[in-house]
């Protein structure tokens, strides 16, 4: 059971990270921006927190908003930097090395962001609240993968089209 949910938690964190991350989808990152904030605003409307723990809710939010912004930003700069090495002929292995490391380093920022911002709403959350907090998280979770799942499955439908046989 345990592994199922770390994997569940590892799938969520990459496709959330990647909807947020991915400079081919920025238009979804935009989106991203704004569904963090839609989701935001549904949790403490639906949970209906009392002011102090709304505030302490809110800086939660901001605090791993900013980390996973921030680890996305240099995903994407070590993704095109290795495409560029990538590219040539011979490409410098040590600077693949490093730019992998980074990388995947990173990507455990994502997958870490989303259990580290669970946790520590679920801190300051009753049980009664810690139950529809994760209810009302897997729910939206759940919208926005069939949202931008479908977009996403439409948008290489097409290039699959495009592409010469």
């Amino acid at each position: 059971m345990a592994r199922n949910t770390n994997l569940n938690l590892l799938v969520v964190g990459v496709v959330l990270g990647m909807l947020m991350g991915t400079p081919l989808l920025a238009p979804a990152k935009e989106e991203g921006k704004s569904d963090s904030l839609a989701r935001r605003v549904h949790l403490i409307n639906s949970l209906k927190l009392n002011v102090y723990i709304e505030k302490k809710f809110i800086a939660v939010e901001e605090k791993y908003d900013r980390i996973l912004q921030e680890a996305l930003e240099r995903i994407n700069k070590s993704a095109e930097q290795l495409e560029k090495l990538l590219s040539g002929k011979k490409p410098d292995e040590g600077k693949l090395k490093e730019l992998t490391t980074a990388m995947a380093a990173d990507q455990d920022i994502l997958v870490n962001t989303y259990k580290g911002r669970r946790d520590e709403t679920m801190a300051m959350l009753t049980p009664a609240e810690q139950s529809q907090y994760l209810l009302l998280s897997w729910k939206w979770q759940q919208q926005l993968l069939a949202k931008y799942g479908n977009q996403k499955t439409g948008q290489q439908d097409e290039e699959k089209k495009v592409k010469p046989k």
